[in-house]
């Protein structure tokens, strides 16, 4: 029988970043990644210092540096206030690149509390902080699963030990200086896997994940496969690998939306198997993808709800402070 605390929690540093995962004897079950000024969720003060009515939005800073974008349909009364307002807003999206953060007046919790709160307070303070991410996460892991919780940084291990003290018998400060603790458990290399457009498969076959504007394709490649003389039960097989690894890739890498699998040629009969197997691994994924069905060239058309950014954009894609 295998161990059911079978999760090995680990918390880093990753260049700029917090780095937390599930180990699964020793491969990544379960992925976060956040930049340390994440701000999303946090309640402020902030000062209303732009607004544009052709596009019905208007621009609020939250810190002297920080400036959110907030629809009219995220204002008070869905009436867009005027420049100098200062409003309570709560961060709901983070930016990127090409986009603001996006904030909102509706609190959601203790918002009297908070709203009171705000009164005595001037602009730019943050009247409520969210969660840190490594705390979401571990109470998104059932806690019988959990065998151990390792970090080698101070200020984790003790917000851990106030936050969460039910887990403090499983928490452990990792201080050996001489191999740190992303190299203990070679994390950069694991999670640069998971970036990458080619997976492989143990039986030589691969994996292309690339993602568009309109949805992600993971194409499916027989690799070392012979299709003149594998059987059609091979074939089979190498669809059925990749259905579980595609599977498994949607989930650690937080794909969402539309997300098409171009699976090897198969017989109709054969797509149903494929289906059902793609269902099943997709149990396993807290956001229940769903295949909407099989094209007649194989291509699997699947949908996946959005929450939090893919994997790849918390790597690559700059963060707006």
């Amino acid at each position: 029988m295998s161990d059911p605390k079978s999760k090995k929690i680990v918390i880093s540093n990753l260049d700029d970043k917090t780095l937390t995962v599930a180990l699964v004897d020793g491969e990544i079950d379960m992925i976060s990644v956040r930049r340390d000024n994440f701000k999303v969720g946090n309640i402020y003060v902030g000062k209303v210092t732009e607004v544009v009515k052709n596009i019905k939005a208007c621009f609020v800073h939250i810190t002297p540096d920080t400036k959110c974008f907030l629809a009219q349909d995220d204002c008070p009364d869905k009436q867009l206030p005027v420049s100098g307002t200062e409003l309570v807003v709560r961060v709901k999206k983070d930016g990127n690149d090409i986009k603001l953060p996006a904030c909102t007046t509706k609190l959601l919790k203790n918002e009297e509390e908070i709203l009171n709160k705000a009164k005595t307070r001037t602009i730019y303070t943050c009247l409520y902080k969210a969660k840190k991410d490594y705390i979401k996460f571990l109470n998104s892991v059932p806690f019988e699963e959990i065998s151990d919780i390792i970090t080698d940084r101070q200020d984790v291990f003790d917000d851990i030990r106030e936050s969460l003290p039910e887990y403090v018998p499983l928490l452990r400060m990792y201080s050996d200086e001489r191999l740190s603790l992303i190299n203990l458990f070679s994390l950069r290399e694991k999670t640069e896997r998971l970036l990458k457009k080619k997976v492989w498969l143990d039986n030589g076959a691969y994996l292309v994940i690339e993602h568009t504007e309109a949805f992600d394709v993971i194409d499916v490649n027989s690799g070392k496969y012979d299709k003149k003389t594998d059987s059609k039960e091979s074939l089979l097989g190498i669809n059925s690998r990749a259905a579980i690894e595609a599977a498994r890739q949607i989930r650690l890498r937080n794909l969402s939306g539309i997300i098409l699998i171009d699976f090897i040629n198969m017989e109709k009969e054969e797509t149903g198997v494929i289906s059902g197997l793609l269902k099943e691994e997709f149990k396993k994924d807290p956001l229940k993808p769903k295949v909407i069905d099989f094209t007649p060239l194989c291509i699997c058309e699947i949908t996946r709800p959005k929450k939090n950014r893919s994997l790849w954009e918390m790597f690559y894609e700059k963060v707006s402070d």
